[in-house]
């Protein structure tokens, strides 16, 4: 497969994980991208190998700011093999730059979109971080159960008699409808 294929294939593959990732994903996957493109650049300028390091990713987010320190990173390593498999031209790599900004600004909403502003070498402001937590502080936590614990049940409880089908109390059962709505969206990935 040429390199510039694999390119095609790796704005594929980012389209459709933006599309469902997180917004603290999409965020981070921004400046992963940013510190991974622009460190691939300056090796490719300065004549040396990119490889990756154990610490490599975390270097690459702070590269693009101090604010991803402690951000989690594991998630990011396949993606970066991914990338540092083949051996890219700094043609290459200019053009998939401009790739990630069309992309970033494609699929990722107007307000945690850093990549434009990393792009133009600018540092994100105190300002615009407090816009992206705030973004991110009315996420809903993840609901984690044991896996001793029961799913709650919502609503009263049905009761079983004896000799006869199980009853629910009527006003419960007026609320409940058997209706199902599909709303179907689709998605067209260039």
């Amino acid at each position: 497969m040429s390199t510039l294929g694999s390119i095609h294939t790796l704005e594929s593959e980012l389209k459709i994980t933006l599309f469902s990732a997180p917004k603290w994903m999409q965020i981070q996957l921004q400046g992963f991208w940013y510190g991974l493109v622009s460190d691939s650049i300056r090796s490719v300028e300065e004549n040396e190998e990119l490889t990756l390091e154990p610490s490599s990713i975390e270097s690459w987010l702070l590269y693009a700011d101090s604010q991803f320190e402690g951000w989690p990173t594991s998630w990011l390593e396949p993606i970066a093999k991914q990338f540092l498999s083949e051996i890219r031209t700094l043609d290459e790599l200019n053009t998939w730059f401009e790739c990630l900004d069309t992309t970033f600004r494609d699929c990722v909403p107007v307000d945690l979109n850093i990549f434009t502003t990393l792009a133009n070498g600018e540092i994100l402001s105190e300002t615009q971080w407090e816009r992206l937590y705030d973004a991110l502080a009315f996420l809903p936590p993840p609901q984690q159960r044991s896996p001793n614990q029961k799913r709650s049940v919502k609503g009263p409880k049905t009761r079983h008699i004896h000799g006869r089908r199980a009853i629910t109390p009527m006003r419960s059962r007026r609320a409940i409808t058997h209706k199902k709505h599909k709303y179907y969206s689709f998605i067209k990935l260039q």
